[in-house]
């Protein structure tokens, strides 16, 4: 009776530190903003890198209402990883040149008519890269870049405020490198544009992600 008992609290005790281990070796997946998200084989995870440069393009920002807008887009994810897989910023890039001259067409995602965020994501697409959503979806996936001088190839930047919305961010493209990103304009199209034009792109320009390794 007294051997029935023992190898029942050995039991018990074996059991107890099965659970205690299972629950401090599980993988901890929460962004920093609190929200649970998957990890991937090459996806950025939301990291602080993520938040701080996040944070240092809301201290860039001199107006008080356009400041609590990125905060609060701040809070709802950044820094989202994206499997790019074996992709390279140059076929992204050759995929979205084909469609220039396509006419703009809001929620279009083909050579009919296609909007700034459904090149982004058809050129990804084409490629296996699932990334669909508007301007304002598509700058949650990726490391946050907040100075300009560190832009490279391939890197995907956002606009706000070039129409009126809820939403932050209005606008997107591909930058292309030597000040250059193509998108897609509401009057022109898809069509390659100066980075710097300090006339429009480059009052309404907020911040890029990479999303290649």
């Amino acid at each position: 009776m007294r051997m029935k008992i023992r190898w029942l609290f050995i039991c018990l005790a074996i059991l107890g530190a099965c659970r205690v281990f299972e629950k401090t070796s599980a993988p901890d997946n929460k962004s920093t903003t609190g929200k649970t998200t998957p990890t991937n084989g090459a996806g950025w995870a939301s990291s602080a890198r993520a938040v701080q440069a996040f944070d240092q393009v809301i201290s860039a920002t001199a107006e008080p209402e356009l400041r609590r807008q990125l905060e609060d887009y701040k809070q709802k994810g950044i820094g989202l990883p994206l499997d790019t897989k074996a992709v390279t910023p140059d076929m992204v890039i050759k995929t979205a040149e084909t469609y220039i001259g396509t006419p703009h067409k809001g929620g279009g995602r083909d050579r009919k008519g296609m909007d700034c965020a459904g090149l982004v994501s058809v050129a990804l697409e084409a490629h296996g890269i699932n990334l669909r959503g508007s301007s304002n979806s598509l700058g949650r996936f990726g490391m946050v870049i907040n100075d300009q001088k560190d832009l490279k190839r391939g890197d995907l930047v956002f606009f706000v405020r070039t129409y009126s919305t809820k939403e932050v961010l209005t606008h997107s493209g591909i930058y292309t490198g030597n000040d250059k990103f193509i998108h897609t304009s509401s009057s022109k199209g898809v069509i390659i544009s100066n980075f710097k034009d300090q006339s429009y792109w480059q009052p309404h320009y907020a911040f890029a992600t990479r999303i290649f390794n």
